[in-house]
């Protein structure tokens, strides 16, 4: 009776330097879609305001994918001009699953403003198109947003165009 040969790993050569891992071997490949399942997302703001006064915006936001195209997330920014004041929202950044260059996006947001002149609760909706690669690092969004302020004694709207550099991870 003649017993099997034990099943023999697969090595290097003889004398060689072992093989490194290469985790790319394994990857999974890149969505082709914007906000895949498990992203993390990031965005820095800087902007400006002109009017009567200039005012300075400075902040970051942040958001993680729970579906794909469904990024919920949270924003603060600090606000200076003659005063100094703040931002603090939830946002929800929607994207329908579809690959390409141009992706539209529908942006929702709720938070409070705290600024001497304008202190008051908010909501906005927006929209645009990231433009890029879905599977970039980084992508550029175009787009506008509409806002409502409702403070004591009414409410105060107002628009204004969404330009802005996100990043994922």
């Amino acid at each position: 009776m003649c017993a099997s040969a034990p099943a023999i790993a697969q090595e290097d050569e003889p004398g060689s330097a072992p093989r490194a891992y290469d985790e790319t071997e394994y990857a999974d490949p890149p969505s082709p879609y914007r906000n895949p399942q498990g992203t993390i997302a990031a965005s820095g703001i800087l902007g400006a305001g002109i009017g009567s006064t200039t005012t300075f915006i400075i902040g970051a936001g942040f958001g993680y994918a729970v579906f794909t195209g469904v990024l919920p997330g949270v924003r603060a920014q600090l606000i200076a001009g003659d005063f100094v004041g703040g931002e603090v929202a939830g946002t929800l950044t929607l994207t329908p699953p579809l690959p390409g260059t141009f992706t539209p996006f529908v942006i929702g947001e709720v938070g409070r403003r705290f600024v001497e002149d304008l202190s008051a609760w908010f909501y906005g909706v927006g929209g645009g198109v990231y433009l890029g690669e879905p599977s970039a690092t980084v992508n550029l969004q175009i787009g506008y947003v509409h806002r409502w302020f409702v403070f004591q004694g009414g409410t105060y709207d107002v628009g204004a165009p969404l330009i802005g550099v996100s990043m994922r991870f």
